[in-house]
């Protein structure tokens, strides 16, 4: 279950509207709409005060429990099996990415695709170029693979209900 149905699951439960959580967590009901909807992933920060906020742990919205319950009674190595990766820069879409250092943000990468990558890091788009391959704020993962040659770049976009 992606991170929107999640959400919109456990409003229900707690018979919360979507204006009443915006308004807590201080952002837009459409913010709210476009999480449940799944046309924006939300940041580890994000997250974090959500499960706060619904008294759920963080891992109800990051593995793949049906309920809070059961959340609760999962062990932590759970959430262990992610790691954060930091998100360096911004960059307009099809532009190239000059050697950038800033740290902007942080978001939840399984372990598993992280496995024999070197480097690997995190940009957000900042611009519409790519619409709708790579939309406005989604944030793209590089990993460099040193199989490829004569500075090629390869994307991989993928929806998955169990995360990246």
């Amino acid at each position: 279950m992606v991170f929107g149905k999640k959400l919109l699951a456990l409003l229900k439960q707690k018979k919360m509207t979507q204006k009443k959580l915006a308004d807590i967590l201080e952002v837009n009901v459409q913010a709210i709409n476009r999480y449940i909807k799944s046309d924006r992933q939300p940041r580890v920060s994000f997250i974090k005060k959500v499960a706060d906020t619904l008294n759920v742990p963080v891992t109800y919205f990051v593995n793949d429990y049906e309920t809070p319950e059961t959340g609760d009674k999962i062990k932590q190595e759970k959430l262990d099996e992610f790691v954060n990766l930091k998100v360096i820069s911004q960059l307009p879409a099809g532009k190239k990415f000059k050697d950038a250092k800033q740290f902007m943000d942080e978001i939840f990468v399984n372990k598993v695709h992280l496995q024999g990558n070197k480097k690997v890091y995190a940009l957000r788009n900042v611009s519409d170029d790519m619409i709708p391959i790579i939309n406005q704020d989604d944030i793209i993962v590089v990993a460099e693979d040193a199989k490829l040659t004569n500075g090629d770049i390869v994307m991989l976009r993928t929806k998955k209900d169990n995360g990246f």
